[in-house]
C-alpha cells in the first residue's frame, strides 16, 4: 500500500508489521494510517509472545 503524497509529492510506503504462522498464514498485522506513525518494538513484542503462548 502507498501513500500517494509523501515527502516531496511521490507516494511513500505505509509502513506495517505483519507476524506470520508456521503455516505461512498472517496471524497478525498492524498497518499504520500515517507514514509517520510506527509500531512500538514493545507492542510487538508483546503480539509476539502472545501468539507464541508465552
Amino acid at each position: 500500500m502507498l501513500h500517494e503524497k509523501g515527502p516531496r509529492g511521490r507516494p511513500i510506503a505505509i509502513p506495517a508489521n505483519f507476524l506470520i504462522d508456521r503455516d505461512g498464514r498472517v496471524a497478525w498485522e498492524y498497518i499504520s494510517a500515517r507514514v509517520q506513525q510506527r509500531m512500538n518494538p514493545a507492542d510487538l513484542l508483546k503480539e509476539v509472545q502472545t501468539l507464541a503462548g508465552s
